[in-house]
């Protein structure tokens, strides 16, 4: 089953450092200057197994909001002025990767801490106190089936 059968996926969040008409359909410009420290100790923080309820969508449906990031990385080529975001994990909760990424570049704007972006996983916060990043950035990269599945 496409959906059930994935050990992992690989999403791709592109963030836009400067204002690019050529890629805005592609990448999120937040308007801000933002602290690319700041940004990569937030993606540290994700990596492993938590509960990410506060950073989806509710859905009563679910056995359980737990996702393992199994791997978390920033990239920008030195000529690029695209911040590349990547996630993966053994599965993603509906609009997870845009709520990371949305309270990621509020900390890199320096309106919180990694303090706050740790509380916010810890205490699975609820969504309304963390802005989504638009969905336009969103790029779902690769997915990796085990050899039984084929």
């Amino acid at each position: 089953h496409a959906r059930f059968d994935a050990l992992w996926r690989q999403y791709r969040y592109q963030l836009l450092l400067t204002p690019d008409p050529m890629l805005r359909l592609y990448g999120w410009f937040p308007g801000y200057e933002l602290d690319h420290e700041q940004l990569r100790k937030c993606v540290a923080i994700t990596l492993g197994e938590h509960d990410f309820s506060g950073f989806s969508k509710k859905n009563e449906d679910l056995p359980h909001h737990r996702c393992t990031i199994l791997a978390a990385a920033i990239e920008r080529d030195d000529s690029s002025a695209v911040l590349q975001i990547r996630f993966r994990a053994n599965r993603f909760l509906r609009s997870m990767i845009r709520g990371l990424v949305g309270a990621a570049v509020t900390v890199a704007r320096r309106r919180e801490s990694t303090g706050w972006f740790r509380e916010c996983l810890d205490e699975r916060k609820q969504m309304e106190q963390i802005t989504l990043a638009p969905a336009r950035g969103l790029i779902l990269e690769k997915v990796f089936y085990p050899d039984s599945a084929f």
